[in-house]
C-alpha cells in the first residue's frame, strides 16, 4: 500500500484488507512521509501490519517497487491508500489460482467499482476476456490494482517501470502481454476506485479541483507517458486501435452487464452492497 497524505481514507483502505476473510494474508505500506495524520493511523494498525516505513521516495511505482520487495506472498498486488478492497476479494483470486494449479507466472484479474468519497457507487467494470491483440496494443480489459501477480513472475520479468508516474500499470500490462502472459478473470468485482478531488488522476470530475483544467501539467504528463509506452512497445496507431477497442468493449457480454449493475447499484453506499 503506497501511502502519502491520505488521512482521510487510508485507515478504510487498511481495514478492507485486513477485515478479509483469508487467513494467509500480509500488509506492507511505504509511506512517503505524510504529514497530515497518516502516520498515526498507520501505527494504530503496526501490529497487524507486516512491515511498514515512513520516508521520502520517488513517487507511486517507487513505494509499491519498495513495498513489492518486502513481501513473501505467493500472489501479490497493490492496494491505494484511498481505495478498497471489497470483501471476499483475496479468496476468490486465491481460487482461481488454485484452480490453475498455482501456474508459476500467474496474472489473476477482478472487476472494479467506482466510488465517489463518500463511497456512494457512481459506475461499474468488470474485467474484459483477455484479447492478446488488443492487450498488446494498449487496449486493456483490467484496471490497475486488481491485479494480482505471482511472485515468480515479477521476479523474472520486472516489477513496475518507475520512469511511469501515472500509466505504470498500462506499461506493466502490455509488458507482460508481449512476452506472452495472459491473466485469469475472477468474475465479479474485487476492488473499489474512490474518485475524489485529490485524486492523482480523477480529480479532473470535481470542479473545484485543480486537476479540473484540461490545461494542468499532468494532462501532459499522461499523454506523454501514453505516447511513450505505445512507441516503445508497439508500432501500431494509439487513434485506430483505441476506435477498434472501444467496439471491442461495447460488444463484450462482461461490458453489458457492468452497465447493467452500474444501472442497478447507482447511488447506492458501498457497504450495503453485495456483489
Amino acid at each position: 500500500m503506497p501511502s502519502f497524505n491520505q488521512v482521510t481514507y487510508i485507515e478504510r483502505a487498511i481495514k478492507s484488507f485486513l477485515d478479509q476473510d483469508y487467513q494467509y494474508k500480509e500488509l506492507i505500506v511505504i509511506d512517503a512521509c505524510s504529514s497530515d495524520g497518516s502516520l498515526e493511523v498507520i501505527k494504530r494498525y503496526a501490529t497487524q501490519i507486516k512491515y511498514w516505513v515512513s520516508e521520502e521516495d520517488n513517487g507511486q511505482s517507487n513505494a509499491i517497487n519498495k513495498g513489492l520487495t518486502h513481501s513473501e506472498g505467493d500472489l501479490i498486488c497493490w492496494l491505494n491508500s484511498d481505495d478498497v478492497m471489497l470483501p471476499g476479494a483475496l479468496k476468490k483470486v486465491a481460487y482461481a489460482w488454485q484452480v490453475n494449479n498455482n501456474k508459476k507466472y500467474s496474472w489473476i484479474v477482478g472487476g472494479v467499482v467506482l466510488i465517489d468519497p463518500k463511497e456512494r457507487i457512481i459506475k461499474m467494470r468488470q474485467a474484459r476476456s483477455f484479447h492478446s491483440t488488443l492487450v498488446k496494443r494498449g487496449i486493456q480489459g483490467v484496471f490497475g490494482p486488481s491485479s494480482f501477480l505471482s511472485r515468480e513472475l515479477l521476479d523474472q520479468y520486472g516489477y513496475l517501470n518507475e520512469d511511469y508516474h501515472y500509466t505504470m500499470d498500462t506499461e506493466l500490462w502490455i509488458r507482460l502481454s508481449n512476452i506472452g502472459i495472459r491473466y485469469t478473470v475472477v468474475p465479479g468485482y474485487i476492488w473499489a476506485l474512490r474518485l475524489h478531488p485529490e485524486a492523482k488522476t480523477s480529480g479532473y470530475l470535481f470542479p473545484d479541483s485543480p486537476m479540473s483544467d484540461k490545461n494542468h501539467e499532468v494532462w501532459a504528463r499522461i499523454s506523454s507517458e501514453h505516447q511513450k509506452i505505445f512507441s516503445i512497445h508497439t508500432s501500431s496507431s494509439l487513434r485506430y486501435w483505441r476506435g477498434v477497442g472501444k467496439i471491442y468493449t461495447l460488444l463484450s457480454p462482461r461490458t453489458i452487464l457492468s452497465i447493467i449493475h452500474s444501472i442497478l447499484y447507482k447511488g447506492k453506499s458501498l457497504v450495503n452492497c453485495k456483489f
